[in-house]
């Protein structure tokens, strides 16, 4: 193979390499932020939890004033009721009491009824909460995790760069500017193999003269349609039909 295609096809492997970082060190993290979100999505089921509880017992607490207030209330029909001597007056108090007496009977079972509901909220906020604590342990371990990925990654990263300014400092300017035109527009697929007599950046078939010349791999060739880098892999020097 020319040695300076043999160059080329090795940068362009690399330059593929270093173009994949990002979107694995996005991936460790998007693995990472899952977890967070699930402990995330946890604690504002646990807030609103909290808030129903909360709810609760500001209602119980404005029913128990309203109690008192009543209690109070039926302290002083008492006094008053023996004091009234007009008919009229004494039924008016006496209805009135009755339906404080129901007014007060209905308020308890609201309490009874609150009570209930909050012991159906206790029993989800603790399982919530152990939930949670779980979960803070599993987010640890995913942290070290993704510390310890990325840092693979950064060695290799690191790694793969030194190769690459080492290749590029043993390849002629002239070389490495015509390699760095076709990877402008061509990406990832700067040097593509030829199979089946097809160029695999834009699958037209190639002719049987540039088929032949790309199996020598005596010079530099590239597709006549696409203009990407062309190279036979081992095994697919077919002969021409």
């Amino acid at each position: 193979m020319n040695p300076y295609l043999k160059q080329m096809i090795e940068l362009s492997d690399i330059d593929n390499q270093i173009t994949e970082f990002d979107p694995e060190i996005e991936k460790v993290k998007g693995e990472y932020q899952k977890i967070e979100n699930e402990r995330s999505y946890i604690v504002t089921d646990i807030e609103k939890l909290r808030s129903q509880m909360n709810d609760m017992n500001n209602r119980i607490q404005t029913i128990e004033e309203n109690l008192d207030r009543m209690a109070k209330e039926q302290v002083a029909y008492e006094s008053k009721i023996k004091e009234v001597k007009k008919e009229k007056e004494l039924e008016a108090l006496k209805i009135e009491n009755e339906l404080r007496r129901e007014q007060t009977q209905y308020e308890n079972g609201e309490i009874e009824r609150y009570n209930g509901i909050k012991d159906s909220i206790s029993l989800k906020l603790s399982d919530k909460e152990k939930e949670l604590e779980e979960f803070e342990a599993k987010l640890g371990e995913a942290e070290k995790s993704m510390a310890s990925k990325l840092e693979q990654i950064q060695d290799h990263r690191k790694k793969i760069y030194g190769e690459r300014d080492d290749l590029i400092s043993n390849m002629d300017k002239k070389i490495y500017s015509f390699y760095g035109k076709i990877r402008r527009w061509a990406k990832e697929t700067t040097a593509v193999p030829v199979k089946d007599q097809a160029c695999y950046g834009c699958f037209m078939k190639l002719s049987d003269q540039t088929y032949l010349e790309v199996i020598k791999g005596e010079d530099i060739i590239t597709c006549p349609n696409c203009g990407r880098l062309l190279y036979i892999e081992q095994g697919e020097e077919d002969p021409v039909e």
